[in-house]
């Protein structure tokens, strides 16, 4: 109810018009009692800081999200680009693996100076040589020598009877270009199976000197654009293969944009750089385009994908967010009626129990079953004593519970950071195994997967903390035998053991972090090849570890100040845990010593007792 006095000020403000509105709810909201003003003011605190988080992290992840997608997306093209370099590499060195060849060489000398030469010898011949180099690539369809004194094709395919060599678009094409020239997809017009190939054509390089003689490798299309196929459906994406002058050589569509690639101000920007990515609209639709060049060739891999099928992520989000926002705040008024009626019933009691008091009721207690804020309120007011008492007696306990709870915590972490794999890595060293695979490196692909199945095994070693010696040895060698695949001539590196080490045990996972540490630290960007050098040595009552590389190295006094510092984070996070968890298991008198001379001598050397 309004008192006489509040209605009278009410009635005075009003007068004021619309210039008194805020005045006038502001004597609104004093008027009300406690209970609706907790409920409105935790109201709107609660949907207002909703809000503005929803609104923050919705931005965050939005970008986040973006660019992770561009990312992908361009990698993805640059690993394209890098795979047909190593394809089209391969074809061009097994080609002159075939020029190379001595039986080649006089074949070819008996058709071009020999004027009564044999053709059916020569053709005998030749085939089974190219046959031979056809099955070490898929990608090879098909090969033809062409000679002024006849044709020799491999003997797989049927020549088409209807075609003369000096009419097809190909022998006017090398007539242009004599040393090599690339051809875009067509089908093919020497065969009679029409296929759809890729004609490469390449004068003759051996020692001797001939006239108007030819090589042509037909590739397969649909050998070479099968990686395409995948990511048509997996990204949504339409890929062009271009030439420098804008000609597509081949493609694989999601969505037709093959009439983009020739525009000039698009050519024009494909060909800004070795690789790249940018926006553009075309037709009214945003596109996000990316490109790389094929390093052999100065061809293009180019993706064309619809901005709105590549953000797909962010529409979720949106919508999540929305729905969140949405959820909060029903949540916040919930909350807020909750949060009022549970402050304001205790005020009343203890209000009515300081009443009685008053009146001379001195026996009056407040009894509440909660020990908050107004609990404790009341707590002390029947008895200063007995809640001193009880705040030391529960100060001590909450004391324990804390330094219990830092010390599970400390573990926790420790544990974890033990048990974490590297998704990076693991993303690196099965791409590698992948590629390789696919270019017919079986055996070495099936070491490295045995390798990481020993790698994730002893760093798993069925939950245990510590492991033998000989095991964090093979641990890793196997890191590293990985790594040296996946990066190829970044590094080398040797392991040697000296002492008998076969029965000592050690915290497992104190090597491959320091390692890594050299490799993507101590190696970035040395301009030269780097070397890892990896000793343990058992010696007295100790174990030696030591970890010797020649890369930028770091300031040792500084690293070794950040290990001791529990409150500080340092680029060296990784060496830090090691220092931490050997300091744990064995006490103060053990640790790691660094030694650093940058670009020539970094060694980091870990000291433990022995243990059997």
């Amino acid at each position: 109810m309004y008192t006489k006095s509040s209605l009278l000020e009410y009635e005075v403000y009003s007068m004021f018009g619309v210039k008194n509105v805020i005045t006038k709810y502001k004597i609104l909201f004093k008027n009300l009692k406690l209970k609706q003003k907790i409920s409105l003011s935790t109201t709107f605190i609660l949907i207002l800081s909703t809000f503005m988080t929803i609104v923050l992290l919705y931005g965050q992840f939005k970008n986040l999200v973006e660019k992770n997608s561009y990312k992908e997306t361009h990698q993805m093209v640059i690993q394209l680009s890098n795979y047909y370099n190593e394809k089209l590499t391969k074809v061009i060195n097994l080609t002159h693996g075939i020029f190379e060849n001595l039986n080649f060489q006089q074949s070819l000398d008996n058709i071009v100076w020999d004027d009564q030469y044999n053709y059916a010898i020569e053709a005998s011949t030749l085939q089974p040589l190219f046959h031979r180099t056809m099955l070490k690539d898929r990608v090879i369809d098909s090969f033809i020598l062409y000679t002024p004194q006849g044709i020799f094709p491999d003997s797989i395919h049927k020549l088409n009877p209807d075609f003369e060599v000096e009419k097809t678009s190909i022998f006017k094409v090398f007539g242009n270009t004599p040393n090599i020239s690339w051809g875009k997809a067509y089908a093919d017009e020497f065969f009679e199976s029409k296929k759809r190939v890729i004609p490469v054509v390449m004068s003759i390089t051996t020692d001797r000197i001939y006239g108007s003689e030819f090589f042509i490798i037909n590739l397969s299309e649909e050998e070479l654009i099968s990686p395409l196929k995948d990511i048509n459906s997996s990204n949504k994406a339409s890929v062009y293969i271009v030439n420098n002058d804008g000609q597509i050589i081949t493609q694989s569509e999601y969505k037709g944009y093959h009439n983009l690639v020739g525009l000039q101000d698009f050519n024009k920007l494909i060909n800004n750089g070795n690789d790249g990515s940018f926006k553009y609209t075309y037709n009214g639709e945003k596109l996000y385009i990316n490109y790389s060049k094929i390093a052999l060739n100065g061809w293009r891999v180019i993706t064309v994908q619809q901005q709105d099928e590549l953000l797909k992520e962010v529409q979720k989000l949106q919508l999540f967010v929305i729905l969140i926002g949405f959820t909060m705040t029903t949540v916040a008024g919930l909350v807020a009626i909750i949060v009022a009626s549970t402050v304001t019933r205790p005020l009343y009691k203890l209000r009515k129990t300081m009443q009685s008091v008053q009146e001379g009721q001195l026996d009056a207690r407040f009894t509440n079953k909660y020990n908050d804020e107004i609990g404790q309120l009341g707590t002390s007011f029947n008895s200063m004593l007995d809640e001193m008492q009880i705040l030391i007696r529960e100060l001590e306990e909450e004391r324990e519970r804390t330094k219990e709870e830092q010390k599970l915590k400390v573990k926790a972490e420790i544990k974890a950071l033990q048990a974490q794999i590297n998704p990076h890595f693991l993303y690196n060293t099965l791409d590698s195994i992948y590629w390789k695979s696919k270019m017919g490196k079986n055996e070495l692909a099936s070491e490295m997967i045995i390798s990481l199945s020993n790698l994730l095994r002893i760093g798993l070693s069925k939950g245990k903390d510590k492991i033998p010696v000989t095991a964090e040895i093979e641990h890793v060698k196997n890191y590293l035998y990985l790594q040296s695949n996946v990066y190829n001539d970044r590094f080398d590196y040797n392991v040697a053991v000296t002492g008998d080490i076969s029965r000592c045990l050690t915290v497992k996972l104190i090597l491959q972090p320091i390692v890594e540490n050299a490799i993507f630290h101590g190696f970035d960007n040395i301009g030269y090849k780097g070397m890892i050098n990896i000793s343990v040595e058992n010696i007295g009552n100790k174990v030696h570890f030591k970890v010797e590389d020649n890369g930028i190295g770091f300031d040792v006094e500084a690293i070794m100040s950040s290990l001791k510092d529990q409150s500080t984070e340092t680029k060296g996070y990784a060496l830090k845990n090691v220092y931490q968890r050997i300091v744990l298991n064995y006490g103060q008198g053990f640790g790691v010593n660094l030694e650093s001379t940058p670009y020539e001598k970094t060694i980091i050397e870990i000291v433990i007792p022995t243990e059997e």
